[in-house]
């Protein structure tokens, strides 16, 4: 990692270049690697961690920006819905991941300071809000934190549409047998 930082600080046009050059080579196997009844995609890399960005909105928008445009692009050519993953504190990214054309936030971090309501409401006609119960719930909160996080989430965000119910992350190892079945047990009182 730190190399790679290093190489954004010391050599950002070759980066860049590079990235615009794997950009092109994904979207040209779109066609083999897109299935015939997909409906979406889902991209993973994380821009942030638990303060704020890991490099400048203006590097990210300098060197990832366009190349990331031209991936969404690409994937709605082929019908394809685009859901990005995002832990950590995105606040300085979500107008640039609207502006490239997002679908969907998962991995909506509370523990950052994304609350999920917060973000629904500033986006609400942009894209989907994915998330609700922080994963640190599901690993080492008590099964009243999940219940509560899922009554909060269940009244708060949903019945305003364009949200998926969901985990802060993905559901992690470490995560609690009784804490997970909590969570779809409140759930069930919702639908």
């Amino acid at each position: 990692m730190e190399a790679g930082f290093m190489e954004l600080a010391l050599r950002p046009e070759a980066v860049r270049a590079a990235y615009l050059s794997r950009v092109a080579r994904a979207n040209a196997h779109d066609p083999y690697f897109i299935r015939p009844g997909q409906s979406g995609v889902l991209w993973g890399t994380d821009l942030a961690c638990q303060n704020g960005p890991m490099l400048s909105p203006q590097m990210y928008r300098d060197l990832f920006l366009e190349g990331f445009s031209q991936r969404i692009a690409s994937a709605k050519s082929h019908g394809q819905k685009v859901v990005k993953h995002m832990c950590g504190n995105n606040w300085p990214l979500l107008d640039m991941m609207v502006e490239a054309g997002i679908d969907c936030y998962q991995s909506i971090q509370q523990s950052a300071g994304m609350d999920i309501a917060k973000v629904q409401e500033q986006y609400k006609d942009k894209f989907v809000v994915w998330g609700g119960v922080p994963v640190e719930y599901l690993i080492g909160g008590s099964m009243q934190d999940v219940r509560r996080a899922v009554q909060k989430v269940m009244t708060e965000v949903a019945p305003k549409g364009r949200f998926i119910f969901g985990t802060s992350h993905s559901v992690a190892v470490g995560t609690q047998y009784d804490n997970f079945m909590a969570m779809l047990d409140e759930l069930a009182h919702y639908l």
